[in-house]
């Protein structure tokens, strides 16, 4: 990715959604069950990602010492929710898979999570400096942090929607 030199934020138009999920190894002999939870994500990230019509937008993805955190951004969360109960898409079988195959139960070998929330105009503040395209930079495009939208104050103002 090639570095934007300068400030940058994003102009917020229209809602859209900040999706977090992940998952947490808590017991690493169990191999057999928690690595297709960690091999499931990728398959579904390039499957959303080949599929403009699906209200997927973009994904960055953190790895840490028992975690893996995918952060994602979606159209709307109508979008989100139809891609997650589809059956002839990855999440629905791998989700199955996932509660027949360990569970949410004590002594499970492995964690899942996720957190959904809606961004809307004027309540969103972000700023890149002499960085690529990432975050809701990544997903929505960027524009010059300069004049209206210098500070992080302004910026919030500048995106407010109209009364």
């Amino acid at each position: 990715m090639s570095i934007r030199f300068g400030r940058h934020t994003v102009a917020l138009q229209a809602p859209c959604v900040l999706f977090l999920i992940g998952m947490r190894v808590n017991r690493w002999r169990a191999m057999r069950e928690w690595v297709p939870v960690a091999k499931s994500m990728g398959p579904m990230i390039a499957e959303l990602s080949a599929d403009p019509d699906s209200g997927f937008l973009a994904a960055e993805t953190w790895v840490g010492w028992r975690r893996i955190l995918v952060q994602q951004y979606w159209r709307s969360t109508d979008d989100l929710i139809r891609y997650a109960g589809d059956a002839g898409q990855l999440h629905r079988p791998a989700w199955t898979a996932f509660m027949r195959n360990v569970g949410i139960a004590d002594g499970a070998s492995v964690g899942i999570f996720h957190e959904t929330i809606e961004l809307r105009p004027g309540q969103v503040e972000c700023i890149y400096g002499n960085m690529p395209a990432f975050g809701l930079g990544r997903a929505l495009g960027t524009t010059p942090a300069t004049g209206h939208r210098k500070t992080a104050a302004d910026r919030l103002l500048a995106d407010q929607p109209p009364a």
